[in-house]
């Protein structure tokens, strides 16, 4: 990932500078919320077995938001998190 991202901050480097900044600061930023999120809520939870359930919620809820924040700059209007969801109704009409 990390490899082809340079590459493309270097491609465009040339054509367009504010493109090839925002995809660097944005993988930056990426890379360090995920080392953030890995070192502080991840192990706790996947290795501690003596977090009250207050604070393995916190911890949860921590890493939700922290992943959003994380995960927006990826996110673009024609992305399949950003389609509209099927309702009960529609899918049922589609797969029936």
């Amino acid at each position: 990932m990390l490899a082809a991202t340079t590459a493309t901050v270097v491609d465009r480097w040339r054509d367009n500078k504010p493109a090839a900044v925002a995809t660097a600061v944005s993988t930056a930023s990426a890379v360090a919320l995920t080392a953030y999120l890995v070192r502080t809520v991840n192990i706790r939870l996947i290795r501690e077995d003596t977090l009250s359930a207050n604070e393995q919620a916190h911890l949860v809820s921590r890493w939700h938001r922290l992943n959003a924040v994380r995960l927006a700059p990826s996110r673009s209007p024609s992305s399949p998190s950003a389609a509209p969801r099927l309702t009960r109704s529609a899918a049922s009409t589609i797969y029936s």
